[in-house]
C-alpha cells in the first residue's frame, strides 16, 4: 500500500513538472515518471507476457430538464478484451451508470458492471460489480488537463464465497497538439487494491496500468487508441502482464 501511494504522488508530480517551462524540471519530470513506473509495477522477471486488444465502446450524455441540461448525466460502456494473441474473447463487460455533476470539476458517479470472463482451462465465470466513482479535473494549462479517477468496487462472483473490494486511482494527462486541437497526447497510470483478503482475491496491491496514445475528435465522436501496459498479481498463480493495443470509440 505504502509503495502504490509513493508511486501515484511520485507520478503526480512527474506530470506536473512535464508540463513546466523549466528544463529542470521537465528533467526532474522524467525521473520521477521512470521511478514511479518502476514503483508501480512490481518485478516481472517470473511473470507470464501475453498479448491482446481490448476494444471499447462508450456513450454518454446529459440528462436535462426541460430547455436547460441538469446537472444528472449517465453512461454505458461496452468491451470485448481480447487474449493470448487475438484468438478468441477472453472477457466481456458492459458498465452502466448515472453521475451527478458537482461543478465543471468534480462529477460523482456510481453504477453496475457485468464481466463475463473465460478463464483459461477453467471454464466461465460471472461477475457482478456495483462501483463508485469520483471524476476530478485537477488542473489545467490552457486546453490539457491532469484528471483523476477514483473508483470503489463491491465484487460479487457466481459460485464464490465473499465479496471482494477493489480501490482503483488512475491519473491521466489529455494534451491537444498545438499544431492541431483535434488530437491530444494521452498519458495516463492506475494503480488496484484489493482491500478485503477473500478465497479468490488476496488484499493488498492487485494490478497496474500503463497507457500512452492519441485522442482524435471526429464531429461529435472520439477516438482514443494506444498501448497499455498491465500488470496483474493473481492468487495462487505466476503474475501476468499484458502487452495491450486499445481502441476506445466514444460516441
Amino acid at each position: 500500500m505504502v509503495m502504490g501511494a509513493v508511486a501515484f504522488y511520485a507520478m503526480l508530480s512527474a506530470m506536473l513538472l512535464w508540463r513546466s517551462r523549466s528544463g529542470h524540471a521537465r528533467k526532474r519530470g522524467r525521473f520521477l515518471f521512470l521511478v514511479c513506473t518502476a514503483l508501480s509495477s512490481p518485478g516481472t522477471d517470473a511473470a507470464e507476457n501475453e498479448w491482446g486488444a481490448w476494444l471499447i465502446a462508450s456513450k454518454s450524455g446529459t440528462l436535462s430538464t426541460g430547455d436547460q441540461p441538469g446537472p444528472w448525466r449517465y453512461g454505458l460502456q461496452v468491451q470485448g478484451r481480447y487474449f493470448d494473441r487475438l484468438d478468441g474473447v477472453g472477457q466481456f463487460i458492459v458498465r452502466p451508470g448515472i453521475a451527478w455533476r458537482m461543478n465543471s470539476k468534480v462529477t460523482f458517479w456510481g453504477g453496475y458492471a457485468y464481466y463475463y470472463t473465460d478463464v483459461r482451462n477453467a471454464g466461465t465465470r460471472n461477475e457482478h460489480r456495483l462501483w463508485q466513482q469520483i471524476n476530478w479535473n485537477m488542473y489545467y494549462w490552457g486546453s490539457t488537463t491532469l484528471k483523476s479517477r477514483t473508483r470503489l468496487e463491491q465484487r460479487f462472483i457466481n459460485e464464490r464465497d465473499g465479496t471482494g473490494v477493489h480501490l482503483r486511482q488512475q491519473v491521466r494527462l489529455d494534451a491537444p497538439f498545438k499544431s492541431n486541437q483535434d488530437i491530444n497526447l494521452i498519458l495516463g497510470a492506475e494503480v488496484f487494491y484489493n482491500l478485503r483478503d477473500t478465497s479468490w482475491a488476496q488484499s493488498g496491491y492487485a494490478q497496474s496500468r500503463a497507457f500512452a496514445g492519441l485522442g482524435f475528435d471526429i464531429g461529435l465522436r472520439t477516438i482514443e487508441t494506444g498501448y497499455m501496459y498491465n500488470h496483474n498479481r493473481i492468487r495462487g498463480l505466476p503474475d501476468l502482464v499484458n502487452h495491450l493495443f486499445i481502441l476506445n470509440i466514444k460516441l
